[in-house]
């Protein structure tokens, strides 16, 4: 039960972060036109989230606990559901295992030349102070280092910040360049945000659009990063002559882009970037009241479509469920509800509908009163069973020439049911120990009202 809990999750956590992303790009290529650079950086950053929060999950896990959506039968399992979340989650955590090792990988790497590169000389560290001061950084500077393995500059923020510097020598308008550009990924927090976008591909490595994401995030970095720096530099042409400089000397493991971002492209990208600065250069800035409506806009987008698409995933998981499920029916027997109750003492006042209220210990007695729509059904929260243990189900259903379905469900998906109307009365066994979760299903053209009982023995 739990896997396939887990599975779904997955799965619709995966399918949000999608749905977002998939808006962000397609305004994207009309709000980059119009130089809105920050503003599409600033939501690619927030868009994440959705990657790694499962807000349609628990969205779609509160309705269907009060309401009779998709027949109430939404993330029950059923034995063939139950074997393929079992092994797709196995999978996803040898990719998830897999994933952790390759990070720690590049974390190793970086700490290794960290740990050996030395401090800068004085020219080098003056110059450094003097950017500092120019973009108010004096009280939280991070760390100037020089390191004989990298060959080009980049910044890092493993344990504390640092800039690391290759061993060649720059002159002073190439310095100041080089600390205006990583200071300003430093301030923007562009580290926190890509170690955040590859958090999101290990928990979704299987997803296409996490991977894209994740590029996205880097790109988008430079080209914020870009419009920023070029401005404080005060000559676009000299920062991409800097950029194209470095592009002839990209020596980087690509395990260590995780914890820095170098000031290191290929050609391709530093002609693109250049084109991007020339083209903001033409542009007036966007007003605020513009950007903060665009925002909105694209949000209460994203939403509508992941609203539909719950809809139609939910739709879709009641088909297989109904196309998948195992019953076995056993006849109902003989009891009367009286005799159920008296086994065990008097029953307790009427439980809040779809809960459960105790009489005594909660995993040996409990009672529950549900309004139950036609043809839905409605389970409990999930009991702990062992195997060989039995439990009495005792229901009362009104009007009583209502026909329902009351039985267990076990966690390999299985449904134990027996059929009848009015007093109903019946004692199950547990195939295995686990969990389990007791189940009333409506056959009758109506909503009915069921209150009872189980008894664990």
């Amino acid at each position: 039960m739990h896997e396939v809990m887990i599975f779904i999750s997955l799965i619709l956590t995966g399918m949000t972060g999608a749905i977002f992303l998939g808006v962000w790009y397609a305004a994207g290529r009309l709000l980059d036109r119009m130089n809105y650079t920050d503003l599409m950086y600033r939501i690619l950053r927030l868009e994440q989230c959705f990657f790694l929060i499962p807000f349609l999950f628990l969205f779609l896990m509160i309705n269907v606990r009060n309401t009779a959506w998709f027949d109430g039968v939404l993330f029950l399992p059923t034995p063939v559901l139950a074997d393929i979340a079992s092994v797709a989650v196995s999978g996803w955590k040898i990719g998830v295992a897999v994933m952790v090792i390759l990070m720690l990988a590049g974390f190793g790497t970086l700490f290794r030349l960290r740990r050996e590169a030395l401090s800068c000389d004085e020219r080098i560290t003056a110059i450094y102070r003097s950017v500092l001061e120019e973009l108010h950084l004096e009280g939280r500077a991070p760390e100037l280092l020089q390191s004989r393995r990298t060959q080009v500059p980049f910044i890092t923020a493993v344990f504390h910040p640092a800039i690391v510097l290759p061993e060649r020598t720059f002159t002073e308008k190439e310095y100041r360049i080089i600390f205006i550009h990583e200071l300003t990924h430093f301030r923007q927090k562009d580290l926190t945000f890509r170690f955040m976008s590859m958090l999101v591909t290990i928990v979704q490595w299987f997803n296409p659009f996490a991977w894209l994401s994740w590029s996205l995030i880097r790109r988008w970095s430079e080209y914020a990063c870009d419009e920023v720096s070029g401005e404080k530099v005060g000559s676009y042409a000299d920062y991409i002559e800097m950029l194209w400089t470095l592009s002839k000397r990209t020596n980087y493991n690509s395990p260590m882009e995780i914890w820095a971002t170098y000031m290191s492209e290929d050609k391709k990208e530093v002609i693109v970037r250049a084109e991007r600065l020339e083209s903001i250069r033409a542009k007036k800035k966007p007003g605020r009241l513009m950007t903060y409506g665009l925002s909105v806009g694209m949000f209460a987008l994203s939403v509508f479509f992941s609203g539909i698409m719950s809809l139609a995933a939910g739709t879709g998981y009641e088909q297989v469920f109904y196309a998948t499920e195992k019953v076995v029916t056993e006849a109902l027997q003989s009891f009367t509800g009286e005799d159920a109750y008296e086994e065990n003492g008097v029953i307790s006042a009427k439980d809040e509908e779809r809960g459960w209220e105790s009489t005594a210990d909660r995993e040996k007695v409990a009672t529950f009163s549900w309004s139950v729509e036609s043809g839905c059904s409605v389970f409990s929260p999930e009991i702990q069973g062992a195997e060989g243990e039995t439990i009495l189900i005792s229901a009362y259903v009104l009007p009583d020439d209502s026909t329902v379905a009351i039985g267990i469900l076990d966690q390999g998906g299985t449904g134990t049911y027996v059929k009848g109307n009015d007093t109903m009365v019946h004692e199950f066994t547990f195939s295995g120990t686990g969990t389990y979760r007791v189940i009333v299903r409506n056959y009758s053209g109506e909503t009915i009202e069921v209150n009872g009982s189980y008894i664990m023995k």
